[in-house]
């Protein structure tokens, strides 16, 4: 919210044609398949494809905004000195036609396409992950 109101205070940008939201995470599975974390059912034809290595990218509407969803195994994500391995998730939420109305329902437009961005996320995940993951809901 600070950025997007900070580049609406700037008035450099007058008018929008889209925004979006971008989630992106590394879920451990260390302890199973790079599939496990997730509610998943892949196949093509006879064929399971090996949950060693794999990319998905599907796309999905919800409420009008486009979702863009990736998952990748045999990710690593370091930060500082803490690394971390395990399936790459990325989500992005793009509403592609932004209306004029933007900057004045700036925080109204970031919240609802932060809703639609939790929707695939949560759909994604097991109930095990979810819970191994220890979210909380303010």
């Amino acid at each position: 919210m600070q950025v997007a109101s900070a580049l609406r205070d700037s008035e450099h940008v007058a008018n929008l044609d889209r925004y979006s939201l971008k989630y992106v995470n590394v879920v451990d599975n260390s302890t199973a398949s790079p599939t496990a974390p997730f509610d998943l059912r892949v196949a093509a034809g006879s064929h399971r494809f090996s949950p060693n290595g794999f990319r998905l990218r599907f796309e999905t509407e919800i409420n009008g905004f486009l979702n863009i969803v990736e998952l990748a195994s045999n990710a690593t994500s370091t930060v500082g000195t803490a690394s971390l391995s395990g399936t790459l998730i990325i989500i992005d939420t793009i509403m592609e036609t932004a209306t004029p109305q933007f900057w004045g329902d700036l925080e109204h437009c970031l919240n609802a396409t932060h809703d639609v961005l939790e929707t695939p996320f949560f759909e994604l995940l097991t109930d095990e992950t979810i819970s191994a993951m220890g979210p909380s809901y303010d």
